[in-house]
């Protein structure tokens, strides 16, 4: 495992992270100047800055071999595949000389319980809400609505976090797949108007809130400060380890413009600065719409 901290030091200037300089490492990482396979018998061990990207052929409990093998629980740091099923099983894995195999946790993990009468657990008891949830598409579309969406329901107002919204989903599939799915997935967590998203949420008793434009934009200028101090004050942490998690996000990783946003919460993560929660919480809180606008300019 590569430290950030004793290979980085040149890198940071009164503990905030420098990353216009285009150091040797994000340079390497970058241009896949530290990606190695490594073989072990008939799997293989693909891995980034010292730490495993991914696995090939892995050896399964039941003597099968999968390529089909992702990380799972950011707080776990473990792995999990789907049987023919889809249900998800959770483990880690073990490289040995002659072999990968993939070790089954004792514990998988439980169902994550909502408050009786919210909204998730509403649209976790609802068995043709679950039945429309198991179509990826949809899923992806009533995520996005979640996260996004401010709900009303008899004088009751519902808005979650992104990753209630990925829990709520996740448990409405009923595969046990990691709520990671769609945090990390191709959502776009803006998507709230979708037909058939609104009409389950209507059949529930839900209406969508719709604010002025005027509160919609000081909500999101007031979201957006919270955002960029939370980065500020990672930037400022202790320097550490590569994290595991951000092994998921590494591709996101480049050297660049030291104003561009992508550029520093990537390099804070990757440099062990910033935990998983954090990297939600600044996307949940961060104005995606004027990111695109940086990136068209």
């Amino acid at each position: 495992m590569i430290k950030t901290g004793a290979a980085m030091n040149d890198l940071f200037d009164g503990g905030r992270a420098k990353p216009q300089q285009n150091v040797t490492l994000i340079r390497s990482v970058h241009a896949g100047k530290t990606d190695k396979t490594s073989k072990h018998g008939t799997a293989k061990v693909n891995w980034i800055a010292g730490l495993i990207h991914s696995v090939e052929k892995v050896l399964l409990p039941d003597g099968s071999r999968t390529n089909a093998i992702e990380r799972g629980m950011p707080e776990h740091e473990d792995w999990y595949y789907q049987k023919d099923g889809g249900e998800c099983i959770y483990g880690h894995i073990r490289v040995r000389e002659d072999d990968v195999v993939f070790v089954p946790r004792i514990d998988q993990p439980k169902p994550f319980l909502f408050p009786a009468n919210s909204l998730p657990s509403q649209l976790i008891s609802r068995t043709h809400a679950c039945e429309l949830a198991r179509d990826e598409d949809f899923a992806l579309k009533l995520y996005g609505a979640l996260c996004a969406g401010v709900w009303i329901q008899e004088g009751r107002r519902w808005q979650g976090g992104w990753d209630k919204a990925a829990r709520t989903v996740v448990e409405m599939r009923g595969l046990n797949e990691p709520y990671t799915k769609f945090l990390l997935g191709d959502a776009d967590e803006r998507e709230v108007t979708d037909p058939g998203v609104i009409d389950l949420m209507e059949s529930l008793g839900w209406t969508l809130e719709i604010p002025d434009e005027e509160t919609t934009k000081r909500t999101r200028d007031d979201k957006t400060k919270r955002a960029l101090k939370l980065l500020d004050e990672c930037e400022r942490a202790p320097i550490s380890d590569i994290p595991e998690w951000y092994m998921r996000r590494i591709m996101a990783l480049r050297p660049g413009n030291p104003n561009d946003i992508l550029v520093r919460i990537n390099w804070t993560a990757f440099s062990g600065q910033m935990s998983f929660q954090n990297y939600i919480k600044f996307w949940e809180l961060y104005d995606l719409d004027q990111l695109d606008k940086e990136d068209e300019d």
